[in-house]
């Protein structure tokens, strides 16, 4: 690639064919290629094509010093594709910082590049330290399919996107047809029955908008079961716009609630504005716990005559409008000899419950038991599970004298 200054330092141009070779051997060009992979926005193609069948084969001069200099090509692109005014810059490794904002949106290296962005290499360019520009065709990887100028004329070829200072996007040629980009930082449980996502997401058809993002849990999107959940990414992230030299508001930090229990599937989709598609931004396995019954005893009486009463409400957030079923123990608890339950229906009405909750139904319990212990006894009552768990929980123990 020799060096690009459009002003200085253009004897580089007079080098022998035997560097340029060398320059060619040592893997930058890699031969002339078809295009491949980045669709180009529907009005511009024509322009950009028009560009590259002027230009293809031929040397670029713009101002007639020092031969035909990769900048010499960026000039003409900038002027009669991009409608710029001309850069001033004397090598091309300056270009990416002097760009104008007006015309140009500046992407990082990291940036999926599409037809029409300039690519910019800077100092570390290990050719010359004036860098590189050329004109995007297509993104191939680790390489770009570029129209790129010295050595030798304008010529569609194959460089490393190694050592790149990033992509000058040409702001007239948009909307683009672009695709959202985005990551996933976070997916965890902060508890049962909930998972939480957290991540960024734009478009650059309009890279200060928020898009939407769709959360699935229990696999992709159009996996049978598979729970969708609508976001949008709109919260305040400074390092990617930084990164992406962006505006706009791009996070999501969300907390959702599920039913799903268990090894779970948690997927995520960009979700598309103007051209492109939506992007399926990854999916991530968790392990999701589900929602037990709560509830309280309130009273344990003992009415003499071997009666004992017993008060108090449970429901399960499986199905908040549900009854549960209550075992009550007095005695021997489960599992140790002799114990028996008693067993009825949380079916009395507590509207405290419900307002504290916001929850509907009936979910009290107020029953007299009679049981031939006497003396000091233990009373416990267990909520039944209805939900995808498998645990019974103790709501709540007494003890009392039974006479």
């Amino acid at each position: 690639m020799t060096r690009h200054n459009p002003r200085a330092g253009r004897s580089s141009a007079r080098r022998t064919v035997g560097r340029r070779v060398l320059v060619a051997m040592l893997g930058v060009v890699l031969g002339i290629v078809g295009l491949a992979g980045v669709s180009s926005p529907a009005h511009a193609n024509g322009t950009v094509d028009a560009f590259v069948n002027r230009w293809n084969g031929s040397y670029a001069d713009y101002d007639g010093a020092y031969g035909a200099q990769c900048v010499d090509l960026f000039n003409y692109y900038n002027r009669d594709v991009v409608k710029a005014p001309r850069i001033a810059v004397n090598y091309a490794a300056q270009l990416f910082g002097a760009a104008p904002s007006s015309h140009y949106e500046k992407l990082s290296p990291g940036v999926t590049p599409r037809k029409g962005d300039v690519a910019v290499w800077g100092t570390s360019w290990p050719y010359t330290s004036a860098g590189h520009v050329a004109i995007v065709l297509g993104d191939q990887g680790g390489n770009i399919s570029v129209l790129s100028q010295n050595p030798g004329a304008a010529k569609i070829m194959s460089i490393t996107k190694a050592h790149l200072s990033g992509y000058l996007r040409p702001r007239n040629l948009g909307p683009s047809g672009a695709n959202p980009v985005g990551n996933i930082d976070e997916v965890s449980v902060p508890g049962t029955g909930r998972v939480r996502v957290r991540g960024w997401a734009f478009d650059s058809d309009n890279s200060g908008a928020s898009i939407d993002v769709h959360v699935y849990v229990g696999g992709p999107a159009g996996s049978a079961g598979a729970q969708g959940y609508p976001l949008r990414a709109q919260g305040s992230r400074p390092d990617v716009n930084n990164v992406h030299r962006i505006g706009g508001n791009h996070g999501f930090d969300a907390v959702l609630n599920t039913g799903k229990v268990g090894s779970t599937q948690v997927c995520l989709y960009a979700i598309n504005i103007g051209g492109g598609g939506n992007v399926h931004l990854g999916c991530r396995t968790v392990t999701i716990s589900s929602p037990q019954p709560g509830g309280v005893v309130d009273e344990v009486t003992a009415l003499g005559g071997g009666k004992v009463r017993v008060r108090g409400w449970t429901y399960d957030p499986d199905d908040s409008s549900a009854s549960l079923t209550v075992h009550v123990y007095i005695g021997p608890q489960p599992g140790q000899p002799g114990s028996w339950a008693l067993v009825f229906p949380a079916n009395v009405s507590r509207p405290d419950v419900n307002r504290a909750f916001g929850i509907g139904g009936q979910h009290g319990f107020d029953r007299v038991l009679t049981t031939s212990a006497r003396g000091p006894q233990t009373v416990c009552a267990y909520a039944i599970n209805i939900g995808n768990g498998n645990h019974n929980p103790q709501v709540g123990c007494k003890t009392v004298t039974v006479r």
